[in-house]
């Protein structure tokens, strides 16, 4: 099986939209975009769509979202030639070779999200060529159930929380995620706004449920550091991006921390 032609396309969302409301979501842009409703540049209104065909008739899809027209772009320019007349079985070969072609520029950010929209579509042929879940192809199942959480729970009205909160319990979920809407740009009074998310869901949904928080990149070390104390009384499974990522430094000292 070879490689005959790789295509790309870009799905816009051309429709209305709604502007999300201020403290939504904390995310990386909150410390420099002040008082706009910063989440708004973390919206999936497009997606690139990625074909890669063969001589056997198949034909793998991939996609990936938040930056579509640079992805396009830099598989078109970059990855389609190292991939035309491949055998798309060599999987860590082509990988590599577009890892390598774009370690100049990439290693992370677009370039990366270029290799994994081609890499989906790879291993979508790879299962159709095998005729075989992608899952085996990877090493096959390892339990017989997979545990779920529901992932959601904007910061949003306490009422609305609460009653999300609820209906995930309802539903039999045993673990649930919620987002933090305030940081460092809010002070002290921001802090308490996040402790009473938590604190709400916790009176929800108690302590047999798992509960986990995300503050989206939106956090410093230093408040993230203020936060630990006031969030561990709510026994949370884990804090999720509280800093950057390329703040290691940061990461490093709050694994340690307390």
């Amino acid at each position: 099986m070879k490689i005959t032609e790789v295509r790309t396309r870009v799905v816009q969302w051309e429709g209305a939209t709604v502007a999300l409301p201020p403290h939504f979501c904390t995310n990386p842009m909150d410390l420099v975009a002040f008082g706009d409703a910063s989440m708004g540049n973390f919206a999936f209104h497009g997606w690139v769509v990625v074909e890669i065909f063969t001589d056997t008739g198949l034909v793998g899809l991939g996609n990936a979202a938040l930056s579509p027209r640079v992805t396009k772009t830099l598989i078109d320019t970059y990855l389609k030639p190292l991939l035309m007349g491949a055998d798309p079985w060599d999987t860590e070969y082509l990988w590599q070779q577009m890892y390598r072609r774009t370690m100049a520029f990439g290693r992370k950010g677009v370039a990366m999200t270029a290799i994994s929209a081609v890499d989906i579509a790879l291993w979508d042929l790879l299962g159709k060529d095998a005729k075989q879940p992608v899952y085996r192809l990877l090493g096959g199942r390892t339990k017989e159930r997979i545990p779920v959480y529901a992932s959601r729970l904007y910061a949003m009205p306490i009422p609305e929380l609460r009653v999300e909160a609820q209906k995930y319990k309802d539903e039999g979920y045993t673990a649930m995620k919620l987002r933090f809407g305030w940081g460092p740009i809010d002070g002290a009074a921001g802090m308490q706004k996040n402790v009473e998310l938590i604190r709400n869901v916790r009176e929800v949904i108690g302590y047999d449920i798992d509960l986990m928080a995300d503050a989206y990149m939106g956090w410093t070390l230093d408040y993230a550091k203020r936060m630990l104390p006031l969030l561990e009384p709510f026994q949370l499974r884990w804090l999720e991006e509280p800093v950057i990522p390329d703040d290691t430094r940061g990461y490093k000292e709050l694994k340690s921390y307390g």
